[in-house]
Order: C-alpha cells, then structure tokens, then sequence
C-alpha cells in the first residue's frame, strides 16, 4: 500500500495542471470499464454489449458529474438485472434507491466509490478505495465504500445463480425472489469484507489525523495491516475459504 501513497502524491500534482481534461477522461475511462465488465461477467443484456453503445454510454459519462456517472452505471447495471429476471430487478431498484436515498442525498461524499469499489474487486485490488478516501475524505466516506462492497456481492450472487434465476428456470418468482434475499444475507464473505473495508477506512483515517510526522504512511501500514488481521480472524471464527477472501490484495 506504501506504493499507492506515493503515487498519490504525484498524481495529485500532475492532476492539479490538468485537471480540466484529466477529469472528463478518468470518468470516461471508469464508466467503459465498469461496462466492458459487466458484459464479460454477466452479459444477459445483449443491448449494451455492442461496442458503440458501451462508447456511446462512456462519452456521456465523461461529461456527467461523478454521482451522474454513478447513477448510469447503476441503471445498466438494473438493466442487466432486468435481463436475469424481475425479482433480481426488484431487489437492486430497492437496494440502489436505499443508496441514492442515504448516499446521494445525505451523504454526498465520494459518490464514486460506489462504482469504483465492484470495478476494482474484479482487479482484486478493491481495498485502494478505503485507503485513498480515508486519506482525501471524512468518516461519512465509509458510506459509500460500504455499499460498493455490498452492490458487488449482489452481483456476485446473481452471477453465481443466473442458472436457476432465468426465467427459464424451474423456481417460481417468489422462491427466486427468497433465493437472492437468502443468499445476500448468509453471505459471510461479505461482512468480513465489510469489516475489513470499514477497519481500514477508520484506521487510516484517524492516524492521518494525528499530528506526527509520516501520519498518512503509518496510517497506510497500521491499516492495511488491520484488515489483513480481520480478514484472518473472519477466515478462522467463520471458517470461509481463504481464497475467497482475496486477502494478497491487501498486503
């Protein structure tokens, strides 16, 4: 993590010159991207998998706010849901509107780590969020790297039982609808996740704040440090695969 410290300070610097152009194609390059997954991963809406139409989105981003982004990126992702079955689309409607109710509008901060969180999960290095934001952001930060975690392992779900989701499955929609629910809830992967994220976020945060030389690199070490050992302790008290955890990307 001591790398990424570094290479935050640089670019901070450089994007500071170049700000006014720097900005529309960063967010052009993380909407194409949170789209080209979302097709190579699940790919059920066929609509948005031609390449014109994922630019098309992309552009539009660019020139979009970050929560505008966001908010797009969060309806393609509906509509992929959408193509899986209703009951999945019931369930991330509520869930994105619970985000947009909390988030969007009572804590506005960091609204882009909500798609930047499940985009970096796939590159398995998903906890550079909390450290970043905990170095640039205050405590309600925690919201939105919070529910990225939590949108990312819906995905996962849906993912993992679009077999048996499809319309085309043997399930009526009331027991698909209980099967996502269920499935989300006993996910224990994902509250030691949500441990880890939150112990990273609150660590790095509150060290930064001390006045002590070198404060924001010990707050990188002591919390990166911090959620490997929450991850662990996850591992052995709920006895989750430690492969699952991805716990390499932390260290």
């Amino acid at each position: 993590m001591m790398q990424f410290y570094l290479m935050r300070e640089g670019i901070m610097d450089f994007y500071g010159k170049y700000a006014m152009y720097l900005t529309p194609l960063i967010r052009f390059m993380t909407a194409l991207t949170g789209l080209l997954l979302m097709d190579w991963n699940m790919g059920y809406a066929n609509r948005l998998g031609s390449i014109p139409v994922m630019l098309g989105v992309a552009v539009i981003c660019g020139f979009l706010p970050w929560g505008g982004m966001t908010l797009v990126l969060g309806v393609c992702l509906l509509y992929q849901f959408l193509s899986v079955s209703v009951e999945v689309f019931a369930i991330g409607l509520v869930l994105f509107f619970f985000i947009w109710i909390i988030h969007m509008v009572l804590l506005p901060e960091g609204r882009f780590a909500v798609a930047l969180v499940p985009i970096l999960f796939c590159f398995d290095i998903p906890y550079v969020v909390p450290v970043l934001m905990a170095l640039g952001g205050t405590l309600t930060g925690i919201a939105p790297v919070s529910f990225g975690v939590v949108v990312y392992y819906l995905i996962r779900t849906v993912i993992d039982s679009a077999s048996t989701l499809t319309g085309g499955g043997t399930l009526n929609m009331l027991q698909r609808f209980l099967q996502v629910l269920t499935a989300l809830r006993d996910n224990k992967v994902m509250y030691v996740m949500l441990a880890a994220f939150v112990a990273v976020y609150l660590i790095v945060y509150l060290i930064r704040q001390m006045s002590v030389d070198y404060s924001r690199m010990i707050g990188i070490v002591t919390g990166t440090v911090t959620g490997a050992l929450v991850l662990l302790l996850g591992e052995l008290a709920l006895q989750i695969d430690f492969r699952t955890l991805s716990i390499t990307s932390i260290v």
